[in-house]
Parts: structure tokens; C-alpha cells; sequence
């Protein structure tokens, strides 16, 4: 799959959207599901496409995430972080 001159390729795309993930796990507790939402989707298509350093920002994610740890989706990142592939 090719990149068109101005648009991102796939593992950019799922970066960033980690990095997204990451700023609003530490903005407030009201981005904590909308934060660990993101950092599943970017996880998974990290994991597909096997970009270790999305890997990493979404477990720094998670780390920031520790003290929502109850709130079921947060539950649902650690979970997908534990998981391997």
C-alpha cells in the first residue's frame, strides 16, 4: 500500500493516534475512557502492522491510566496490553 503525496501512511496514522491517547490520559480523569479508547485502537493496529514504538507510547498511556484502573475500558487496555499477539 502506497502513500500519496500529503496523506499519512497507516503506522503514522496509528502513531499518532497513540501520542493522542497518551495527552489525554494526562490532561484530565473525564479524557480517561475516551484516552484508553484510542490506545486499544492504536494498540491493535500496532500490533498489526508491528510498530514497536506505538507499542511503547500506549503502555506509557496505560501507566498514566493506573488510577482509573476501575473504569472498564482502562480494565480493558491493561488487559489488551498484557495480552500478546
Amino acid at each position: 500500500m502506497g502513500v500519496l503525496p500529503g496523506e499519512l501512511s497507516r503506522r503514522d496514522v496509528e502513531f499518532f493516534t497513540a501520542r493522542r491517547s497518551a495527552a489525554l490520559a494526562h490532561a484530565h480523569a473525564g479524557q480517561a475512557e475516551q484516552s484508553a479508547a484510542q490506545a486499544i485502537e492504536a494498540l491493535g493496529a500496532a500490533r498489526e502492522i508491528g510498530s514497536a514504538r506505538t507499542g511503547v507510547i500506549v503502555r506509557d498511556t496505560l501507566t498514566a491510566l493506573r488510577q482509573w484502573s476501575s473504569n472498564p475500558i482502562v480494565a480493558d487496555l491493561e488487559a489488551a496490553v498484557s495480552s500478546r499477539p
